[in-house]
């Protein structure tokens, strides 16, 4: 829909009314506080809706914390182009108040800033230049104090599609609240309750899914989502495009739970919105418009000095039979009018401008307010330390990923029918001391030492589909990272110990391999976890499968190449000796060589001066079999903290 033009005649009318209106305004920083329910009192909600806010009101007073307002002043925020140099101003002298236990909507065209300026208010923007002031409460928005009070939910979902709506709450409660000293019961009673706010009771026990698994619904997943964030029991709760991809009668539905929590709970919402629903956009109390990073429109969103009557004034008219939301982005596209001038040149701006000081001078500053640092600390959530935190993850994730088959399947089903096929082709090749069947054992040996290197590709989709999650945890300060690989080491070595045990048992018997089982063991577990850490790592520095994919087996294939049995080690190109010491298929197929063949080694292999030398000797086959174990496992270690600091350092996020 268009914004519609009024005639130049009836433009003056509008605007000398706000002339008028201008004159007769002062500021009250205290209606702030207030703004809200007489909000939901009068304007077109009806009288249902008010009676319901008000019931809610004061029966949620016994649980209703301590509202916070949050304020900017002249924010400022530019990036710099690390290829060209140039500066760009993403959001230029932006100043609004943000009252507390209000529902505010930061709008606007493509670009506008609006995520910027969400980021930027949840700390979330490290990166650029930040100048002016972002107040919670009466502190700034630092991120210490922003942990302590405030939740941001992501556009896009991140939850566990393995997991029921009841166990990802459970799971977030655990890690979240789970060092504050509440019993099993007291986090269950908190969570039922939760689902009851967010009338999720019909798929409570319904496991999310998803795009390939069938599971709860996108406007489900919307209040799971939110229902993460709000187990801290945040003061205030940033959104993005909260009511993205959902129909109206969906979007309405979330948006009036959203708005309970504001009502009963005390929690501010500061919310980015597109295209909502009529119905869904008159949950807000306040709208900041923003255009190329500037201020069009600051105050309250509905009533006598409200947007429409602030467009009005500018010559749009707004037909009562259409969606005023989607008049607004409507009319903020239009190129012809500089609303960030006008904005300025409003009473509009001088009410902002008077509300964004008179807050921060009489709150900030002389913290008329109260202690709100005091406030905060006593209501912050208190994450479960590091051992909690891997025996939650286990507990969780684990437990459900054990029950998926594509999850199991990845990491059991190659391994089980490569050791059987190896085991019909090569049975018995063992036991033989003739030169073709040394030969035979030695590439089949190598062989048992490449298949895991290259299986952990199919470690690759499950990881990079459950990153933005660990991204999310991480951000939310669940637990340290190294809590995170631990977890992981202990999820894949479980499953690896047993797919080690069964393929090495059914190779070595059928195979007739001498030596010591438990070496051939060790040496095939060892090749398991380098795999996947070396997975773990493309994972990590890969934007996505595809890459990840073109990535890994170029390492692999190189492995291949220099482990010494396409090439003997000796005749490595000088320019390339530093690079076979990398490589731990070397290492593990040099243990089980020196395993097999340590006691019997007929010199049956003819050397470049002419004699007849043993096997190990004719591949150059060094060191003892523990020393080369050592090897394995030590390249695991460094494989793991090479993946854990490009997890920590590298961020695929589209912001």
């Amino acid at each position: 829909m268009d914004g519609r033009r009024l005639a130049p005649a009836d433009a003056r009318e509008a605007r000398a009314g706000a002339d008028a209106r201008e004159t007769a305004w002062k500021v009250d920083v205290s209606a702030l506080e207030r703004e809200a329910r007489r909000r939901r009192a009068t304007d077109a909600r009806g009288g249902a809706d008010a009676d319901d806010a008000d019931a809610g009101d004061d029966g949620g007073k016994a649980g209703r914390a301590t509202p916070l307002a949050v304020v900017c002043q002249d924010v400022r925020y530019e990036v710099r182009d690390r290829k060209t140099g140039a500066t760009t101003r993403l959001l230029d002298d932006v100043s609004a108040v943000f009252p507390p236990g209000g529902a505010s909507a930061l709008m606007g065209p493509s670009g506008a800033g609006k995520t910027t300026l969400l980021d930027v208010m949840s700390g979330r923007k490290t990166q650029g230049r930040l100048r002016g002031r972002v107040v919670v409460g009466a502190e700034p928005a630092t991120k210490a104090a922003l942990k302590t009070c405030a939740a941001y939910v992501e556009q896009f979902d991140c939850l566990l599609a393995s997991l029921t709506v009841r166990e990802t709450l459970m799971y977030q409660a655990e890690l979240k609240r789970g060092a504050e000293g509440f019993d099993a019961k007291a986090r269950e009673e908190q969570v039922n309750r939760l689902i009851e706010d967010l009338q999720l009771e019909k798929c409570a026990d319904v496991v999310v899914g998803s795009a390939l698994s069938r599971g709860i619904s996108g406007g489900q997943a919307k209040r799971t989502n939110i229902g993460i964030s709000l187990v801290t029991r945040p003061r205030i709760l940033f959104l993005d495009e909260p009511t993205s991809g959902l129909d109206s009668k969906t979007s309405y539905d979330l948006m009036r739970v959203i708005r309970k929590f504001c009502d009963t709970a005390g929690v501010t919402v500061i919310a980015t919105i597109h295209s909502p629903s009529s119905e869904a956009f008159r949950q807000f109390d306040r709208l900041l418009m923003l255009k190329n990073g500037k201020v069009t429109y600051a105050g309250p969103l509905f009533g006598e000095e409200g947007a429409e009557t602030y467009f009005y004034s500018l010559g749009f008219y707004f037909d009562p039979n259409d969606n005023f939301a989607d008049f607004l982005i409507a009319t903020a596209g239009d190129d012809s009018t500089d609303f960030a001038r006008e904005f300025t040149a409003s009473f509009h701006h001088k009410r902002n401008r008077d509300e964004v000081r008179k807050y921060v001078r009489e709150v900030v500053n002389r913290r008329e307010a109260g202690d709100t640092r005091s406030l905060l600390l006593a209501n912050a959530p208190k994450p479960v330390g590091f051992a909690s935190a891997v025996r939650t993850l286990l507990k969780y994730r684990t437990s459900r990923n054990y029950r998926d088959a594509q999850f199991v399947g990845a990491r059991c089903a190659g391994h089980l029918i490569f050791a059987a096929v190896m085991a019909t082709m090569y049975a018995g090749q063992g036991k033989v001391m003739s030169l073709d069947a040394q030969i035979n054992v030695s590439n089949m040996l190598f062989m048992n030492n490449v298949l895991p290197a290259f299986a952990a590709s199919g470690y690759l989709p499950s990881i990079l589909m459950e990153r933005p999650l660990l991204y999310r945890e991480l951000d939310d300060g669940c637990y340290p990272l190294l809590a995170y690989i631990a977890y992981k080491i202990i999820e894949e070595a479980l499953v690896a110990l047993i797919v080690s045990l069964v393929a090495t048992a059914i190779l070595y018997n059928a195979a007739g391999l001498r030596g010591n089982f438990f070496v051939d063991w060790l040496a095939y577990f060892g090749m398991q976890q380098c795999g996947g850490a070396v997975a773990y790592l493309c994972a990590a520095v890969a934007r996505d499968v595809d890459a990840a994919n073109a990535i890994l087996p170029v390492y692999n294939v190189l492995q291949v190449l220099f482990a010494g049995v396409l090439l003997n080690i000796n005749d490595v190109p000088r320019a390339w000796t530093w690079w076979p010491p990398t490589l731990f298929v070397r290492y593990g197929w040099k243990a089980q060589m020196l395993n097999h063949f340590a006691r019997v080694e007929p010199p049956v292999f003819l050397a470049d001066d002419g004699s007849l030398v043993g096997v190990t000797s004719y591949y150059d086959v060094t060191g003892t079999t523990s020393s080369n174990l050592g090897f394995v496992y030590l390249l695991w270690a460094c494989w793991l903290v090479v993946a854990a600091v490009c997890t920590a350092s590298v961020r695929h996020q589209n912001r």
